[in-house]
């Protein structure tokens, strides 16, 4: 007997999600038994990878590193959905680039006449991401060390480097200063002021990844208005969703999108066309 299943009970979509869920714990869940037996990979190697038509290269130098270029750490459609949104010729932000994979296909994507300023204050991150710049040969990328805040001042970030938890400026939540091994006083702008006393040009797109200080970028744009912002947001770290909505409300933004992967939510506001 042969038994026909209906469209409507959506069958392959549950699937789909159910594999979607599970797949990041299943990953790491293997990799730490991997690691307890033995670790048969050799740091560093060169990752090559593709995203739609785009081919870029990663130095992998870490276990943690692997997880972000092929793990579940990978933003496969926070990715696809950024790439979307550039144009040729377009100036791109990003901030918080860590070891380069937004910066490199964004500067891939706007090409040779557009422009990337990639913001990274943690120095290991920074020494990484210039290594992926030059091994992808971009001339269309300006790194910055300086953290973005809502107005020029002395901060404080927390770090381990590459190896343990990201960088970041906030205490909230689940992670504490008291995790990482360095606390350093650093140098926070706001993207007005670098805008006006140093000449950078403002975005046309930005992507924000900075651990629970999302919103003090945001505020430091001042007047400006880039057309899309992508905006990971970290509810542990003291990210409030509605506050942002509001807020970015508020200056004209629309959600256009918003998806919540592990601990994380991926917003993209846009203005209206």
């Amino acid at each position: 007997m042969r038994v026909k299943i209906s469209q409507d009970h959506n069958v392959w979509g549950h699937v789909k999600k159910i594999v979607a869920t599970a797949w990041p714990t299943f990953y790491l869940t293997a990799r730490k038994c991997k690691a307890n037996i033995t670790d048969l990979t050799k740091f560093p190697y060169i990752a090559r990878k593709s995203l739609g038509s785009l081919r870029f290269k990663i130095k992998v130098g870490s276990r943690q590193e692997e997880e972000m270029v092929n793990g579940p750490y990978f933003e496969n459609q926070f990715l696809k959905d950024l790439l979307q949104c550039i144009k040729p010729d377009d100036v791109i932000y990003d901030v918080g680039a860590a070891i380069g994979t937004h910066t490199i296909l964004a500067a891939l994507k706007t090409g040779k006449e557009g422009l990337v300023y990639a913001f990274e204050p943690d120095k290991e991150c920074i020494r990484k991401l210039k290594e992926n710049i030059a091994l992808n040969g971009l001339k269309n990328v300006i790194v910055l060390t300086t953290a973005l805040w809502d107005k020029d001042s002395l901060i404080t970030l927390h770090t381990s480097g590459i190896t343990g938890h990201a960088p970041h400026t906030q205490k909230a939540g689940q992670t504490s200063g008291q995790d990482f091994k360095s606390h350093l006083p650093i140098r926070a702008r706001s993207i007005i002021s670098l805008v006006h006393q140093d000449n950078l040009k403002p975005p046309h797109v930005i992507k924000i990844d900075v651990e629970g200080a999302g919103q003090h970028v945001l505020e430091g744009l001042g007047n400006y208005r880039p057309k899309h912002i992508f905006l990971e947001a970290h509810p542990l770290f003291g990210e409030n969703r509605p506050q942002i909505i509001k807020f970015l409300a508020k200056h004209g933004y629309h959600l256009t999108a918003e998806k919540r992967r592990l601990n994380e939510i991926h917003f993209h506001f846009s203005l209206p066309q």
